[in-house]
């Protein structure tokens, strides 16, 4: 079993992560890091849209490659981070970190002061990357807390 499929004990550690394929397809799946590149996970049309795909899923805080199947087809998405793993596939990726389930969406402002100093791993190219908060109410009403680098090409 991969992390995302945790039982309910171990969610205190786990958060609702939302990845989004915003480029159409027919069948889109998600596969990555987290299911140790072995299971896909079904993404399901965002209401109202017929080419945008979405799930959510539980991630343990720590960074995380990830890829979309469209298709059949394997596929990141230019639009999010990504970077080439040690075999010259290039990976969409994300740093997801420990969220509070009290917590309220901040400020814009607030957000910009409490942003730590960051590295990014190892790979990474671009000019001047920045660590962003984005986030959005998860299943059960909480607060997500994802960091993405943004910038990145």
């Amino acid at each position: 079993m991969f992390p995302g499929a945790a039982d309910a004990g171990a969610a205190s550690t786990l958060v609702p992560t939302r990845f989004v394929w915003p480029h159409g397809g027919r069948h889109v799946h998600l596969c990555g890091s987290f299911t140790r590149w072995q299971e896909t996970l079904p993404m399901a049309p965002v209401e109202g849209s017929s080419s945008i795909y979405a799930v959510v899923w539980n991630l343990p805080p720590g960074y995380h490659q990830y890829k979309f199947i469209v298709d059949g087809e394997w596929r990141h998405d230019e639009s999010q981070p990504f970077m080439p793993d040690p075999l010259g596939n290039v990976n969409n990726w994300l740093l997801v970190r420990d969220s509070d389930p009290n917590a309220h969406p901040p400020s814009a402002a607030a957000a910009a002061a409490a942003s730590p100093a960051a590295t990014g791993p190892s790979g990474l190219t671009g000019a001047a990357p920045s660590l962003q908060e984005r986030g959005g109410i998860g299943e059960g009403g909480g607060w997500v807390r994802i960091w993405m680098w943004t910038g990145l090409r």
